[in-house]
């Protein structure tokens, strides 16, 4: 990995996950507005959205948060992508791109995820279709190519973080 340079994002969708301080529920309906999805999974919500930046790009962002143990919600997952991340993603508009705090964003290559992150712990090639669809909530018939994952083995937030690329275009984070 390149010298002084985290090994997973720590920004994403305009949220820092730094010094245990991960945004809240509240915090992304303060930004996005409230889209929150029925969930089958006792203790679990989310919020699925479709950002429109200032120059009509659309991309998307999912969110999801569990209660353990009559705590505050919690959020265990952020996705960002190119492609829908739920069936009925409320509209949000944004006022800059998705960009990660080191400048990589859904148009990036793999060179420029090389040269941001280092290696990656491992890479996944032609994934399955149970891995595609885990990511975008049981849509099939996606094309991925790779999936870059970097895995932190001393960072307390953040455990890892998974590059999804189709014809050497980054689609999801």
């Amino acid at each position: 990995a390149n010298a002084g340079l985290s090994i997973v994002p720590r920004c994403l969708a305009g949220f820092c996950l730094e010094n245990n301080n991960s945004p809240t529920e509240a915090d992304v309906i303060e930004r996005f507005g409230n889209s929150r999805q029925k969930h089958t999974i006792i203790n679990t919500i989310s919020h699925c959205y479709q950002l429109i930046s200032v120059n009509k790009e659309v991309n998307y962002g999912y969110f999801e948060f569990k209660k353990q143990n009559h705590a505050n919600w919690q959020l265990v997952t952020l996705r960002v992508s190119r492609i829908s991340l739920c069936a009925h993603p409320t509209a949000a508009h944004i006022s800059s791109g998705l960009l990660t705090k080191e400048g990589l964003s859904l148009e990036s290559d793999k060179a420029e995820l090389y040269k941001l992150y280092g290696k990656p712990t491992y890479v996944i090639k032609k994934p399955s279709e149970l891995i595609i669809r885990d990511f975008y909530n049981d849509q099939s018939g996606l094309k991925i190519d790779t999936i870059h994952q970097y895995v932190s083995s001393d960072d307390k937030d953040l455990a890892s973080a998974r590059f999804y690329f189709s014809e050497n275009k980054l689609i999801g984070i």
